[in-house]
């Protein structure tokens, strides 16, 4: 469904997802299928989602899907605030939506990169990002 879902399936994918929010049934094809239809109309179930479901990879799937509209104010909240998200993933994906003078997103990504602990993709984002 997430490489098929058109415009016209957006309301039930919402739906799907904020039913589904709380980590009992997996979400993670319909966060996707969303983020790929990049509709700023889903930001704020996306946001909600990345900040209060209790399954990582959920969140990590809406912090992505975020991705896809990251000129949307609550979407730029979200990815920055993902820098700091457990998932490697999802700090890897916010270490491209750093504003570049947000001063505590460039500590962070700093750190990110010195981390030995890093996931290898991550720290290699973080550096590419922190010397640009």
């Amino acid at each position: 469904f997430e490489l098929y879902a058109t415009a016209a399936d957006r309301r039930r994918l919402e739906a799907f997802v904020a039913a589904h929010a709380d980590g009992e049934v997996a979400i993670g094809d319909e966060l996707d299928a969303l983020g790929r239809l990049g509709d700023p109309a889903s930001v704020p179930l996306l946001a909600e989602v990345a900040a209060t479901t209790p399954a990582s990879r959920a969140r990590m799937r809406a912090v992505r899907a975020l991705s896809f509209v990251p000129q949307q104010p609550l979407a730029q909240a979200v990815l920055r605030e993902a820098l700091w998200d457990a998932e490697d993933e999802a700090a890897e994906l916010a270490c491209a939506f750093a504003a570049p003078t947000d001063e505590a997103a460039r500590r962070r990504i700093e750190a990110l990169a010195a981390n030995p602990l890093a996931d290898a993709e991550l720290a290699a984002r973080a550096t590419a990002r922190a010397s640009s």
